[in-house]
């Protein structure tokens, strides 16, 4: 028997807890809330990393900072909201000058994701707070889609999502129930230095294949919003136009190239003419893709679920 009044006590405890109130509360004023998630929509903008970690344990990690991720094109919309905020450009932490790719619709290559460092961040920019300096934030900007740079994070702990109308774990067994850090193919001092962050925090490192095949999900065709996530709807806090979510569907798969060392992620770019930015699509996506398939519900129905 379904109890009706337990399902809106879970459901009312959801919405209050689980907002873009309660995320952006710690930084910014609760009144920028609405603003912020409209120009989460607008922009594809996503956070990520310990932020949206802590945001699953409803605490926040000690000394943590606030990452948000966005396509370079909306650098000058993301950053004037952070102003606006109350924060100053403290330091401009890493600049690239990568061109821009004109895409055509069509998948452009498939590869081996290696390294955090040399993933396509043009720019990364920190603020901190004119009151409190131990608010801090950092804008990194992504030559592609910021799914591609989250690929590429050093492990999988980190792999934790927040759009404007989703919270999303890509690995929540082996983060959240197991306790485990999956760590990648990737010995250069950002990403050591990193999953050390997590481990001092509790997580067991595993840099190995020798960990549980259902915890890391190694050779599995994965897409965002699969049954391995986590995900949870946030309400929007004020009318926002109708469009599909775009963070549902980018693809990879996990895999070990030797038994003895981290993983790798495997995905190409697809692009789209009716999207803005690519998509991270694994082999599966590759070998069926149709060009009837532009539109981006007809490709993530008939291709992933």
């Amino acid at each position: 028997m379904i109890s009706f009044g337990a399902c809106e006590i879970i459901m009312k405890f959801m919405h209050d807890t689980y907002n873009t109130v309660t995320l952006i509360k710690r930084f910014f004023p609760s009144e920028l809330a609405a603003e912020f998630q409209v120009l989460q929509q607008q922009t594809s903008l996503m956070v990520s990393g310990s932020s949206a970690l802590a945001f699953f344990y409803r605490s926040p990690f000690p000394d943590s900072d606030c990452d948000l991720y966005v396509h370079s094109r909306h650098c000058n919309q993301v950053i004037a909201f952070v102003l606006k905020a109350g924060y100053r450009l403290y330091r401009l932490m890493t600049s690239q000058n990568i061109e821009s790719v004109f895409h055509t619709s069509e998948v452009l290559f498939y590869f081996c994701s290696n390294n955090y460092a040399l993933k396509t961040i043009t720019g990364v920019h920190e603020f901190v707070h004119h009151a409190n300096e131990n608010l801090k934030f950092q804008v990194i900007l992504c030559q592609e889609s910021p799914v591609d740079v989250l690929l590429g994070f050093h492990s999988t702990v980190p792999m934790n999502i927040i759009t404007h109308d989703y919270v999303i774990s890509l690995y929540p067994k082996a983060t959240f129930n197991l306790g485990v850090n999956f760590a990648k193919f990737d010995v250069c001092v950002p990403a050591v230095v990193g999953r050390h962050k997590y481990t001092s925090c509790g997580w067991t490192l595993i840099p190995d294949s020798k960990g549980g095949w259902d915890a890391d999900l190694r050779d599995v065709q994965r897409y965002i919003g699969d049954r391995y996530c986590w995900l949870i709807h946030l309400p929007a806090l004020s009318p926002l136009p109708q469009s599909s979510s775009h963070i549902l569907g980018h693809s990879w798969v996990l895999s070990y190239p030797k038994a003895d060392a981290g993983y790798v992620t495997q995905y190409g770019l697809l692009s789209l003419s009716t999207l803005s930015q690519v998509v991270c699509a694994s082999s599966t996506v590759v070998e069926h893709w149709q060009d009837g398939m532009a539109k981006w519900y007809v490709f993530y129905r008939n291709i992933l679920l």
